[in-house]
């Protein structure tokens, strides 16, 4: 399946992320950023599920491809780093629980329901 919106979040998160960070430190943001999100609750990462979408990722190269042919894409964005992070985020784990507390924390204006923290800007 083919997600677009997900790719260029991915893109629209390292366009905001200190370029000189490495790829550790930007997926470590969105792990952070994710687990916060969900009150500290279990967060995983599938490396399998991770080197099988990159593996497998002619359609998501496609769509990466044509959306930067379009001026879709933030000045500067790489691709290969764009779709590795997407392929990453792709490959986090997560239980009810989390998702759960997650959805509380976006329905609650972005205050975690169970750490009370502001969650984003």
């Amino acid at each position: 399946m083919l997600n677009g919106g997900a790719i260029m979040s991915c893109a629209l998160i390292l366009n905001n992320i200190e370029p000189r960070s490495g790829p550790a430190d930007k997926y470590e943001f969105v792990y952070k950023s994710l687990h916060k999100l969900g009150g500290y609750e279990f967060l995983g990462f599938n490396n399998s599920v991770f080197l099988s979408e990159r593996a497998t990722a002619d359609r998501n190269f496609s769509m990466g491809y044509f959306m930067k042919e379009k001026d879709c894409f933030p000045e500067g964005a790489d691709l290969y780093e764009t779709l590795d992070l997407y392929f990453q985020a792709c490959s986090m784990e997560i239980n009810t629980e989390s998702l759960a507390v997650m959805g509380a924390t976006l329905a609650n204006g972005g205050v975690c329901p169970t750490t009370g923290e502001k969650v984003g800007r």
